[in-house]
């Protein structure tokens, strides 16, 4: 089986990763505390609380800016091991290529090429960024002591389908840790509690999905060199490459924990 992966941020789901990738994560509850109203966003830039930095994350991945999106996060090796750099591009990478593919050739051709691998996603457009920004008002925080706290949205019932949110997850909420004063989003949780350098293990999904970023990337940066010129040269560019990264990744396994 081909692992996928999903529209909330490396949580267990169904998505292709151009050979269709699924990263688990196991997500436990910080607490038993009732949530308590969040404090008012002040100052988003200052990653002031969590609803403030999520807010940030959204349209940071909106303008496709991976290192604003970086911003957002914590992780507990600092990076070192890259895995920020993956958790982010799987929806930076992913919606900038579609953007630039989608105003070289057309929406139409470009939903064609990108769809069916993975590359062009209902929860990374537009509309499912405003739905989940928009979900924002009303969201809940749980505090737990002075450096950790939960985020829950409030999601509807007609939320993630049939109307796509960004990174829709549920009920699960999503973990924040405080770090210099600044509320930002839990990278090791997102990644089921492993180690960035667990998380990316040669043979795992992990490292799957790394190849995912590193493929898109390279899509985007070749049509705006003008190495990609047409549709089908892009076509035949990711069917190469994605082929080559199922052969790699067709026996790939959940990351150890």
């Amino acid at each position: 089986m081909k692992p996928r992966y999903c529209s909330t941020c490396l949580r267990i789901g169904s998505l292709p990763l151009g050979l269709v990738l699924l990263l688990a994560s196991i997500v436990g509850s910080l607490a038993e505390e009732a949530p308590v109203e969040a404090p008012p966003a002040t100052n988003p830039a200052a990653l002031a609380d969590p609803i403030s930095t999520y807010r940030l994350y959204i349209n940071a991945v909106r303008k496709t800016d991976s290192a604003a999106a970086k911003s957002c996060f914590t992780i507990a090796d600092d990076n070192g091991s890259g895995a920020m750099d993956v958790i982010v591009g799987l929806w930076t990478s992913t919606r900038r290529l579609d953007q630039i593919a989608t105003k070289k050739f057309g929406v139409e051709a470009a939903r064609e090429i990108l769809e069916p691998i993975g590359f062009s996603r209902g929860d990374l457009r537009d509309a499912a960024l405003d739905l989940t920004e928009k979900r924002l008002t009303g969201a809940l925080v749980r505090f737990v002591g002075d450096d950790k706290a939960e985020l829950v949205i409030k999601w509807q019932d007609d939320d993630g389908s049939p109307n796509e949110a960004f990174e829709f997850h549920g009920d699960d909420p999503v973990g924040f840790s405080k770090v210099n004063g600044a509320w930002k989003i839990d990278a090791n949780q997102q990644i089921g509690g492993l180690s960035g350098e667990d998380f990316l293990k040669q043979g795992t999904w992990g490292a799957a999905f790394r190849d995912h970023v590193k493929i898109a990337n390279e899509a985007s940066d070749r049509m705006t060199k003008g190495t990609l010129k047409t549709a089908e040269e892009l076509k035949e560019f990711l069917r190469r490459e994605v082929s080559a990264a199922e052969k790699r990744y067709e026996d790939a396994v959940e990351p150890p924990r």
